[in-house]
C-alpha cells in the first residue's frame, strides 16, 4: 500500500526529533563539567561526536567553550568532613601547631603555647595580584585598632615549608607586635592583625604535590583557614580581568617583555585552560592551578576561587572592586572596611594620614606608565582575545555574587 506525502513527512519529523534528543542527551551527559557552573561544548561536540581538543587560532580561541547556567554547583565535591580529612592528613603539622584553644579575652585569635600567648590573624587580605593590595594594606591600618604585621605578605600557606617547627614559629612571631600592644584588657579585646599574602588564594603548588595525580584540587588554602580559624574573615580585591593580567605579566613576567611576546603567550595558555576544562570530571579551580605560565590569564577568572572561598566563609568575606576601591576609599569603602572588621567607626578626618613613602596611587586602566613607554602595552588584538574569553566568566562572578559591577563594562 503506497504511503502519501503528508506520511512521510511525518515519519521524518519524528526522526528528526528523535536524534536531536539523543544528541542532547548525549552533550548532557558526556560533555556536562564539574564546576560552579556546567560548562557544554556545543557544536563542536556534536559535529564530531567527542570533545578531543580543537585546533584554535586568533581570537576563535575564546570561544571554544560556551558556557550555561544549568545550575550552581560549587568547586569541589567533597563535603566539609572530607576536605576537613584530607587537609590533616595532607599537612598535619598545621592543626598540631595551630589547634589550641583561642583565648577569651582577646579579639584576635590568640592562644598560649610554651607559656606565651601567640596569635594568628584575625583577617587574611586575599586577593589576586596587582589589585591595589598595597595601597589598601597601608590605608586601612591608618585605623589606630588595627596593628599592622610585618611583613605585610608572610607567604606562610603559599611556600613555608609545612613540615618545619621553625616555619610555625616564626609565622607566629610576626603578630608580636599584637601581643606586645594589647597589654590591657580594653586592648586586648579591641585591637586586630592581618595578613596581605595575595598568593594564599592563588598559589596551589603545595595543594597540588600533596594531590594524587589526574585527581581535582580537594581544598583551597581558604578551607585550611577556615578550620583553623572559623571566625576569620577574608577581605578580597578583584580588579578588571584584563587590566589584572596586563599588569601581571609587566611586573613578574619575563625579562624580555614585549606586546608581541604577551599576544603569544596568551593564546598559548588560554588553548592549555580550554583544553583543560574539556575533561568531564575536571573542575575549574584545578584547571586555575594547574596553569603557572605567564602571562597569568587563569588567575583572573575569579568565579573558579571566589566560589569556594565564599561558600566556606559566607558573610565573612567582603569583596571589593579594585576600581571602587580608587574611586571611592575615602567616602565609601573605608568605612564599610571598619565595619566589616568590627573596629570603632571612624571619618576620614580622624584618620591620621598615610605615609607617601608607602602610598601607592594605581591608574586601574592601564600597566605602569613606565611600562607603557618600555614595552608598548599591548597589541590591539590581544585585548580583543581577552575581551572575548574573559566575558563568560565575568557573567558567571556577577550572577554569583548579584552584582553586575563585576562584568567591568563601564
Amino acid at each position: 500500500m503506497p504511503i502519501n506525502s503528508s506520511k512521510i513527512k511525518v515519519i521524518w519529523l519524528a526522526l528528526i526529533l528523535m536524534t536531536g534528543m539523543l544528541i542532547g542527551s548525549y552533550v548532557s551527559s558526556s560533555v556536562k563539567l564539574d564546576f560552579p557552573y556546567f560548562v557544554r561544548r556545543t557544536r563542536q561536540a556534536v559535529t564530531n561526536g567527542r570533545t578531543d581538543r580543537m585546533e584554535l587560532h586568533g581570537t576563535d580561541i575564546a570561544h571554544s567553550v560556551n558556557i550555561q547556567y544549568d545550575h550552581l554547583k560549587y568547586g569541589s565535591n567533597l563535603s566539609q568532613d572530607e576536605k576537613l580529612q584530607l587537609m590533616k592528613k595532607y599537612f598535619p603539622e598545621i592543626f598540631t601547631q595551630f589547634s589550641h584553644p583561642f583565648l577569651p579575652k582577646y579579639k584576635s585569635p590568640c592562644f598560649r603555647k610554651e607559656g606565651r600567648v601567640q596569635c594568628l590573624p584575625y583577617f587574611h587580605l586575599a586577593s589576586p595580584t596587582k589589585s591595589a593590595t598595597t595601597d589598601f594594606w597601608f590605608n586601612i591600618h591608618r585605623h589606630p585598632q588595627i596593628v599592622k604585621s610585618k611583613p605585610k605578605e608572610p607567604q606562610f600557606f603559599a611556600f613555608w615549608d609545612k613540615s618545619s617547627n621553625k616555619s610555625y614559629s616564626n609565622y607566629l612571631k610576626l603578630q608580636n607586635v599584637l601581643v606586645k600592644e594589647a597589654k590591657t584588657p580594653a586592648l586586648k579585646s579591641s585591637l586586630i592583625s592581618g595578613s596581605g599574602t595575595c598568593t594564599t588564594m592563588s598559589e596551589f603548588k603545595q595543594i597540588r604535590e600533596k594531590t594524587p595525580p589526574s585527581s581535582n584540587i580537594p581544598f583551597t588554602w581558604g578551607d585550611v583557614i577556615h578550620a583553623i580559624t572559623p571566625n576569620a574573615k577574608i577581605i578580597t580585591l578583584l580588579r578588571n580581568p584584563i587590566d589584572r593580567t596586563i599588569s601581571d605579566y609587566y611586573h613578574f613576567g619575563p625579562q624580555d617583555k614585549s606586546p608581541q611576546h604577551f599576544h603569544k603567550e596568551l593564546i598559548r595558555h588560554i588553548e592549555t585552560f580550554n583544553t583543560c576544562i574539556q575533561f568531564k570530571n575536571m573542575t575549574l579551580l584545578t584547571c586555575i592551578a594547574n596553569n603557572d605560565r605567564y602571562p597569568q590569564v587563569v588567575n583572573s577568572i575569579y568565579i573558579g576561587v571566589i566560589a569556594d572561598w565564599r561558600r566556606v566563609f559566607k558573610d565573612q568575606m567582603l569583596i571589593i572592586r579594585t576600581e571602587d576601591w580608587h574611586r571611592h576609599k575615602e567616602f565609601n569603602i573605608l568605612p564599610k572596611v571598619f565595619r566589616f572588621l568590627g573596629v570603632d567607626p571612624l571619618d576620614e578626618d580622624e584618620l591620621p594620614p598615610i605615609n607617601d613613602n608607602f602610598k601607592k596611587i594605581i591608574d586601574v586602566h592601564q600597566v605602569s606608565k613606565k611600562a607603557q613607554d618600555v614595552h608598548g602595552y599591548i597589541l590591539p588584538e590581544s585585548r580583543q582575545v581577552m575581551e572575548k574569553f574573559f566575558e563568560p566568566y565575568n557573567r558567571l562572578l556577577a550572577e554569583f555574587l548579584g552584582d553586575t559591577r563585576f562584568l567591568w563594562r563601564q
